[in-house]
């Protein structure tokens, strides 16, 4: 599951990358054109999605690294596995 969530730097989480870049003022359309540039580039050429957005001086403007490095925790997607087990099971 690590690797899946890894796989393309992280590309799973830009649905995150775009609620925080709207979240510092952006329309969702910015945001979305935003992250669609660096997620496909990403994809596309098996690169790196978190380190395109270090890269990308659009999203410089808006996220500092602290900021991508929060959106990059696992944590989230994880705090409700164990009552989601303890219901399945």
């Amino acid at each position: 599951m690590l690797n899946h969530t890894n796989e393309f730097g992280g590309i799973v989480y830009s649905q995150k990358v775009l609620l925080t870049l709207v979240e510092k003022g952006l329309t969702r359309e910015q945001a979305y054109i935003i992250v669609q540039r660096n997620a496909l580039d990403a994809f596309q050429n098996h690169g790196d999605f978190k380190a395109n957005l270090y890269k990308d001086k659009e999203v410089c403007k808006y996220l500092s690294k602290e900021d991508i490095e929060d959106i990059f925790m696992p944590d989230a997607f994880l705090k409700n596995v164990d009552e989601i087990y303890s219901r399945v099971l």
